[in-house]
């Protein structure tokens, strides 16, 4: 937050990085108390806050009053320096432990993972069972269980 306040009946413009603007509500507000996530009707400037209910929104794009847009520029987010790829277990003692996890399984929880970590890159490779991840410095490691 850089200015004013926000609350859940405010009409707000959403300046997305090709541009173009929008019109949108916001959903649910959060904001942080110590290390715990609240959800909050009301925030303001300085807050440190997360919202729901706007989709195909991306890092970067700004939200702003109708009234007064001024696009906030987009800072760079460092190259992902890691990458690893994973795919379904084909070895000798897959299926005998744990959950099955399909190429499916893994595909839907990368993509779902993309939504919250910025520093993340998935591509899809040339066989159908393995997925190319690219992080920046460390890769948090995804369970599947």
């Amino acid at each position: 937050m850089k200015e004013e306040k926000l609350n859940l009946e405010c009409k707000s413009l959403f300046c997305k990085s090709d541009e173009s603007i929008y019109q949108g509500k916001i959903a649910k507000l959060y904001t942080h108390v110590g290390l715990k996530k609240v959800e909050v009707e009301e925030v303001t400037a300085g807050d440190i806050i997360e919202f729901s209910g706007i989709p195909d929104i991306s890092i970067g794009e700004t939200v702003c009053d109708p009234e007064h847009i001024e696009k906030i520029p987009f800072v760079n987010i460092d190259e992902p320096t890691v990458t690893m790829t994973f795919s379904v277990n084909n070895g000798p003692f897959a299926g005998r432990e744990g959950e099955f996890v399909t190429s499916r399984h893994i595909r839907d929880r990368l993509f779902k993972e993309l939504e919250r970590n910025v520093s993340l890159r998935v591509s899809e490779t040339s066989t159908p069972d393995s997925f190319e991840v690219a992080g920046r410095r460390r890769v948090t490691f995804i369970s599947f269980n």
